[in-house]
Formats: structure tokens, C-alpha cells, sequence
């Protein structure tokens, strides 16, 4: 179910790369936003979403088995798995830079999660 949680955050951090190439981030970033502290604000959604979806199945086979304690541990003990497939995005993006943005989400997906 984890991986349901890896594909938007994936597709997140290479839309980061697809602004910068369609240059729609080059109006933002003249502003006086810092480009760490864009990419941070990026980061921080990446990292939160995978949460609610894990919380909320935990909840629900919780309540459902009347294992609530365990149930919300086996699926949060998920999102550490997520959080290393943002990494592995925000260092392609990192890498690749605006050569990120030619990459579809879907692709990066099957390289990294199967």
C-alpha cells in the first residue's frame, strides 16, 4: 500500500524540474525566494502526504481487527519507505536539474518501485 504513497511525491519533486525547464519557476524565483528554501517547501509536502493515506488505512484495519495500536504501526512503518523514494527524486532532480523534467513520473516509478 506504501507504494500507492511513492508515486505522487515522486511526481512531485520532478514537477520542481518541469517549472524550472518551462520556465514558470524562473517568475517565482526572482522574487526574493531563496531556491533551497523553494525546494524545501517541496520537500516538506512530499514528506507530509505519505502520511495521511498510511494513518488512515492503519485506522481502518485497526478498527476493523481491533488491533488498533499494532495496525497503525505495521502501516506507518511504511512511510520511511516513501521518504527514501523522495530522496532518490529530489537527488535526480538535484542531478539532473531542469533534464528532470523529461522524465514522466510513470517512468521514474517503474525504475525505482517495480
Amino acid at each position: 500500500k506504501s507504494a500507492r504513497s511513492t508515486k505522487p511525491n515522486a511526481g512531485a519533486w520532478l514537477r520542481i524540474g518541469s517549472e524550472e525547464g518551462s520556465g514558470r519557476a524562473e517568475l517565482l524565483l526572482s522574487a526574493p525566494v531563496d531556491r533551497g528554501r523553494w525546494a524545501l517547501s517541496h520537500l516538506v509536502l512530499a514528506s507530509a502526504v505519505p502520511v495521511v493515506p498510511q494513518l488512515i488505512l492503519g485506522l481502518c484495519f485497526g478498527l476493523g481487527t481491533g488491533e488498533l495500536g499494532g495496525m497503525l504501526t505495521a502501516t506507518l512503518s511504511l512511510v520511511p519507505a516513501v521518504w527514501v523514494m523522495v530522496g532518490i527524486a529530489m537527488a535526480a532532480v538535484g542531478l539532473a536539474g531542469r533534464g528532470a523534467a523529461t522524465c514522466p513520473p510513470e517512468a521514474a516509478w517503474r525504475v525505482y518501485g517495480g
